[in-house]
């Protein structure tokens, strides 16, 4: 609308500001053609997405068995929903792989380093989307009230150093003001 123009509108730019790199550098390589452009898109959207069932077999077999986790693995694999989407560019289907990938960080084992770096694939997510924010403020309450400070101090601080970057770093550049999109 006309009196939008020019103003923050709520959208995170790290999701859009991906695809632009993508196409501007396919731009660069000399592909312009919009159907090979879209096709090699959906296959980078595609190949991410195979993380969620990666990611899913791995947190079910470390939580219950391997049965289970082979169960949750087809699951994932052949129904259709996840492969339909997982291509479609849509930000709340790709913004998984970094959750789930980050759950997986969480519950592998009692390495320091693990709950830093799943802060910050964490922080990705929800600089692709928001709304993410809610699940990893439970997650951060777990270890906040279990009285676990290193590791509720580590995954904060992962989340608020990617979330910086990718939101206060980059509203500042085009906004003039950190966290313009966020507010």
């Amino acid at each position: 609308s006309p009196e939008s123009i020019g103003k923050p509108e709520g959208h995170s730019f790290t999701y859009v500001g991906l695809n632009f790199i993508y196409f501007y550098v396919m731009k660069f390589l000399g592909v312009a053609d919009p159907k090979l452009l879209m096709l090699i898109n959906r296959l980078l959207h595609g190949l991410f997405s195979v993380l969620i069932v990666y990611f899913s077999i791995r947190i079910t077999e470390k939580i219950a068995d391997k049965k289970n986790a082979v169960r949750v693995g087809w699951l994932l694999a052949l129904l259709w929903m996840l492969p339909f989407l997982s291509v479609r560019n849509l930000v709340e289907v790709s913004c998984i792989p970094f959750i789930l990938w980050s759950v997986w960080l969480l519950i592998k084992n009692e390495n320091r380093v693990n709950f830093l770096v799943a802060g910050l694939l964490m922080g990705m997510a929800i600089s692709f989307r928001y709304q993410v924010g809610v699940f990893a403020v439970g997650l951060a309450a777990v270890y906040f009230f279990r009285f676990n400070w290193s590791r509720f101090l580590l995954f904060s601080a992962g989340i608020l150093l990617t979330f910086s970057i990718t939101q206060g770093l980059v509203d500042y550049l085009i906004w003039g003001y950190p966290f313009a999109e966020f507010f």
